[in-house]
């Protein structure tokens, strides 16, 4: 559960709870990875659960695939919860431009993933 979130002009504090085996597993991901803190981990983090929702959104699955072009789908209960959009006209190698319009099951127009540079 957060503690809760404190804000100033350049920086947002954002604080949870963690039982200590969810705090092992960030430490090991932390090392695995070479970030060198939290925060670079937390962004990293941020930047491809981004990606992966948008791409949910789209109706696409997200997964791995092996050397014998094997895919292991990712399933998580979070994902069934994603409203799919719809997409315009456009080609969808435009799919995350800027120019592209989403809009969900109800015609409202749903913002574009746009990757965040991560600190």
């Amino acid at each position: 559960m957060g503690r809760g979130i404190a804000m100033n002009a350049n920086t947002v504090r954002f604080q949870i709870d963690l039982d200590p085996r969810r705090a092992a597993d960030l430490e090991e991901l932390r090392i695995a990875t070479g970030a060198e803190t939290k925060r670079e981990l937390f962004n990293n983090a941020l930047t491809l659960f981004r990606w992966a929702v948008q791409q949910k959104r789209l109706g696409r699955s997200i997964g791995s695939i092996d050397a014998m072009e094997n895919m292991t789908e990712l399933v998580m209960p979070i994902f069934d919860r994603i409203e799919t959009v719809s997409v315009d006209q456009e080609s969808e190698s435009q799919a995350l431009g800027s120019r592209r319009v989403l809009t969900n099951s109800r015609g409202a127009a749903v913002p574009p993933f746009t990757p965040s540079r991560a600190h």
